[in-house]
């Protein structure tokens, strides 16, 4: 079994009540730039 050593959580600013799923999220990142 693999050792977990670190725990990352990933919080978004979002409005209240914002229904976003993690698609949207790496759909927002990918379009930043950003890759998986």
């Amino acid at each position: 079994m693999k050792t977990i050593d670190a725990i990352i959580i990933h919080c978004s600013a979002t409005r209240a009540g914002q229904d976003l799923r993690a698609k949207d999220i790496d759909r927002m990142h990918r379009a930043r730039g950003f890759n998986q």
